[in-house]
């Protein structure tokens, strides 16, 4: 019945699925039987590479390579595929000629989709600019959440399926029970704890099914690992194409300000907005602006934190600056009635750090900084209100066997006030340390009591290796309690490789669910887990920051420094939904609705040179 279905939607007369696709490949056949699949029909060329302005070579354009490399007799008749010798894929919707790796069989056929008119979340347009990859009632190849399946996915019917928001979502009785291959897709693909006897799912991970007729928040359309699911990136607030920086930036609040730093030539910049970013609807365009700024005559080459120290109207912001030689340096920020800014003088109170600098305030009498030293252990050192706000003094890390604990060389340590279920229900400092052996993060939870740091099991799996410093916040469930919530860790990947592709990845905090055999719950542990990437596998980043006040935020919300790899490689944004929560509702939508006529408009008349072209089909969606 689907088949047949597939079969009308594309108004085949011969009621047959599908659409018959036949490749000149310059190569011919190894069996008879596939001479009409693919051959050596004299078509196939081979294109030079182009030079670019830097005098580096790169693979040509394939819309534009295709103008000098199609036969004329051919064009209005043929499609123009570029088969890259390296890898990957990338192309424009709606386009006559497109490109993938050579046996790429999944990018090739993902990209041709594009081509012919289908984004990441269905049909080119249809949703304005939002095109929500990963969603779990779309299973097509055209979706993040499936690359790499060719034998299982394929386009969709567009069947099966409910629509999805990620502001307001159903747990009880989410899915139909007779719906097993829905059920299967989000327990194997998206690591969903579903109860398949009644059609619970639970949507956001916190190990309960939320009670009948209640809703819940969560971003049920990210994939632990793949590609990347993109739904942090609506509403990014571009500070401008000449704001840019070589470190992370830093985050933080005052006196209904957001604030956002940046290492800059000479100093420290930074920028600030009394917009709430609550961004109701997903966009290209953000909701807010940053109309405030300012520059801290700081030496802070290696890097910056901030944080909001004090409480009322003895509320500071407190920057410390980590220098080129390693000095550390502060100052503070305090706002007056009217909201005129005033800076105290920068000083030093350190000597012998480097890296990047992480502050963590515990509550509103006492701060830690945390940062790497010359000889790469963490050291630590408070500040509180008892002593006028001075500094103790810098403290190596000290585990409980009696050892320092070492940082990568090309990384920093971060440290956060937050819950995790190391202690469950009580706030403590965290510490995200970067291992020295192998770059990657372990979490540490200091004791208070001894002074020693203990190193935690709650990371499902060890992020890493690493680069800058690894960006974290908690995030209440809601705004009547602080606990319980989520905890996120975000960090940048090194590339000893390729340094330019430092891609950014998140993990939370959520509740892993195992079931007997039965179908019953077993067990039932929080961990930080389900790593993947924060946008997509191209994001590439040199540090970002995240902040969340509780009754303030709706969302989480991220600084970030893009990175070389990038389009706009070291620009600051600020992305106001870094949690992937967006209220928006999303479909299951039919391929092959969209397919009946690209495959269509985008043959028949590239460029404009057919003269009488065939008439295509028009839109039926």
């Amino acid at each position: 019945m689907i088949k047949l279905y597939r079969a009308s939607t594309l108004r085949n007369p011969d009621q047959k699925p599908g659409i018959r696709v036949h490749m000149d490949t310059g190569v011919s056949p190894v069996y008879p039987e596939d001479a009409t699949i693919y051959g050596d029909w004299g078509g196939y060329t081979a294109v030079p590479l182009v030079m670019k302005d830097d005098g580096t070579w790169d693979s040509a354009n394939p819309q534009s390579a295709w103008k000098t490399n199609m036969a004329p007799a051919r064009v209005g008749i043929f499609r123009y595929f570029l088969p890259y010798s390296t890898g990957g894929g990338s192309n424009p919707e709606n386009a006559f000629a497109w490109a993938a790796g050579i046996g790429e069989t999944w990018v090739a056929t993902h990209e041709s989709g594009h081509a012919q008119g289908i984004g990441h979340s269905g049909p080119s347009g249809v949703t304005g600019f939002v095109d929500v990859n990963c969603k779990p009632n779309y299973q097509s190849l055209m979706n993040y959440a499936f690359q790499g399946s060719p034998d299982s996915v394929g386009f969709s019917d567009g069947l099966g399926t409910p629509a999805l928001n990620n502001w307001s979502v159903t747990e009880y009785q989410a899915v139909f029970t007779t719906n097993t291959a829905f059920m299967d897709v989000l327990e194997t693909v998206f690591r969903y704890w579903v109860d398949r006897t009644n059609g619970h799912v639970d949507w956001n991970r916190d190990g309960f099914i939320s009670p009948v007729g209640t809703k819940v928040k969560a971003y049920i359309n990210y994939k632990p690992g793949g590609g990347g699911c993109e739904f942090t990136r609506y509403n990014t607030v571009v500070l401008g194409d000449d704001i840019t920086s070589t470190r992370g930036p830093a985050l933080a609040r005052l006196g209904g300000r957001t604030y956002l730093f940046r290492a800059a030539a000479g100093g420290v910049a930074y920028h600030w907005s009394t917009s709430t970013f609550d961004c109701p609807v997903p966009s290209a365009d953000s909701c807010g602006s940053f109309t405030g700024t300012g520059f801290v005559a700081m030496d802070a080459a290696s890097g910056i934190d901030a944080v909001r120290i004090g409480a009322g109207s003895t509320a500071k912001i407190l920057l410390v600056g980590i220098g080129a030689l390693g000095e550390i340096s502060e100052a503070r920020l305090s706002l007056g009635v009217f909201g005129s800014e005033s800076w105290s003088a920068v000083s030093s109170f350190g000597t012998g750090a480097a890296g990047e600098p992480s502050l963590a305030a515990m509550d509103t009498c006492s701060a830690y900084l945390a940062y790497k030293g010359t000889d790469g252990k963490v050291r630590t050192n408070r500040t509180y209100c008892g002593n006028g706000w001075t500094w103790e003094g810098a403290q190596v890390a000290t585990t409980e066997a009696g050892g320092d604990i070492g940082i990568a060389s090309y990384a920093s340590p971060a440290i956060v006030r937050t819950y995790l279920p190391w202690k469950p229900a009580l706030p403590g400092l965290y510490g995200a340390f970067p291992a020295a052996s192998d770059g990657r993060v372990d979490i540490w939870w200091w004791n208070n009591g001894t002074g020693l740091w203990e190193k935690t099991d709650v990371l499902e799996t060890r992020p890493g290796p690493v680069e800058s410093k690894p960006a974290m916040a908690w995030v209440p469930r809601s705004a009547a309690s602080e606990y319980p919530g989520r905890f996120y860790l975000m960090t940048v990947a090194h590339n000893a490789a390729e340094p330019e592709k430092t891609v950014v990845r998140m993990m939370f905090s959520y509740v892993k669910v195992t079931k007997n055999s039965d179908g019953t719950v077993a067990r039932k542990v929080e961990k930080v887990g389900m790593a993947g990437p924060f946008d997509n596998v191209w994001y590439t980043n040199k540090g970002l920051d995240l902040l969340y006040e509780n009754g303030v935020d709706t969302n989480l919300r991220a600084a970030v420094t893009l990175g070389e790899g990038s389009k706009k490689p070291l620009r600051v944004d600020f992305r106001p939904k870094a949690d992937g929560i967006q209220d928006f509702t999303y479909v299951n939508y039919n391929d092959w609705q969209v397919l009946r006529v690209g495959v269509c408009r985008q043959v028949v008349n590239p460029g404009g040179l057919v003269p009488n072209p065939i008439k295509c089909p028009a839109k039926d969606w």
